[in-house]
């Protein structure tokens, strides 16, 4: 009998993705933070600066005051979006576990080579391990999409 080959998928560890998540999010509260601080120290002006080109002064902060708001808010969603991508991964480790386990088992069974509905039973196991594996790759697969349109 011919040694059946299964090819499972590795997963990105869900831990790593987690604190790569946290990194992105403490960056766009910092940032967010230290725009806020800026306009904070910034803002006196208004009331203090008096001369024909205090409106071009007043209103210097207002693109980087978007930008900012606009390149945090975007930290915030990259930051979800990993944590998807995690909690996703955890969910998928399980399912590996259980696809490695059973493939063990597989490969540990032994049948009577003379028993055809024995034979065909095997088969039909590896025939579904293999599945298995595909789908598993698949869901990786979808779930880095996912993460990555996001």
């Amino acid at each position: 009998m011919v040694r059946e080959k299964f090819t499972v998928v590795d997963l990105d560890d869900p831990g790593h993705v987690r604190i790569a998540a946290g990194g992105v999010e403490s960056a766009a509260t910092e940032f967010r933070h230290g725009m806020e601080s800026t306009e904070r120290g910034w803002s006196p002006l208004q009331q203090q600066y008096h001369a024909p080109e205090a409106p071009a002064l007043h209103d210097a902060m207002s693109s980087p005051r978007s930008l900012a708001l606009e390149l945090s808010d975007a930290g915030t969603a990259v930051y979800s979006a990993l944590e998807r991508y995690a909690q996703t991964l955890a969910e998928l480790e399980d399912r590996r576990a259980l696809l490695l386990a059973d493939i063990q088992d597989f490969t540990l069974e032994s049948v009577d080579s003379n028993d055809e509905t024995a034979v065909e039973a095997r088969e039909d196991l590896a025939t579904d391990l293999r599945r298995r594996c595909v789908d598993l790759a698949q869901a990786k697969d979808d779930a880095q999409n996912r993460c990555a349109s996001e």
